[in-house]
């Protein structure tokens, strides 16, 4: 009787605990929407696209996109993702992620990138050059902070 919409909640709900609380959201594609953070990272694998919670309401700030990114998927986020402002504003910049300012802006995003045609590729391509270009950080950091250290701790540390 319910055709896509029982598919995909089959297919979402396949192997979750019973904790997790999974909810169908009432659109024409029958997007699965899925509260309890474990299971995300895992479901991602899956996902054609994926839209990150908490950037549509200001008082939330936005969820972690990397989560996404890390799994080759398009990323749909909402207008409000302060909590990861600097890693947003790189990904817009570089057209790495697609931000919706609404449900429905959100369901045309994934109806569109979940296709996984040229424009999904290249916003997974991209997303991950950004994602490239941050890696390291900690190496740099310490690197950087080595002299300072060693003077402070009476001597050269070993190197890990």
């Amino acid at each position: 009787a319910g055709g896509k919409k029982d598919e995909a909640m089959r297919l979402v709900t396949f192997g979750l605990s019973d904790r997790m609380a999974v909810a169908p959201v009432e659109v024409a594609h029958a997007w699965p929407f899925v509260l309890g953070a474990a299971a995300l990272a895992s479901l991602y694998a899956l996902a054609g696209a994926a839209f990150v919670g908490g950037t549509l309401d200001p008082a939330v700030g936005g969820h972690n996109p990397l989560e996404v990114i890390a799994h080759g998927v398009p990323l749909v986020i909402g207008p409000h993702a302060r909590n990861f402002a600097d890693l947003v504003a790189d990904l817009r910049q570089a057209e790495g992620l697609a931000v919706a300012a609404d449900p429905a802006g959100i369901e045309r995003h994934l109806a569109g990138l979940a296709a996984g045609g040229a424009e999904a590729r290249g916003m997974v391509a991209r997303a991950a050059g950004v994602v490239a270009q941050h890696q390291g950080a900690l190496a740099r950091t310490l690197s950087l902070l080595r002299p300072f250290l060693e003077t402070a701790g009476g001597g050269p540390r070993p190197e890990r």
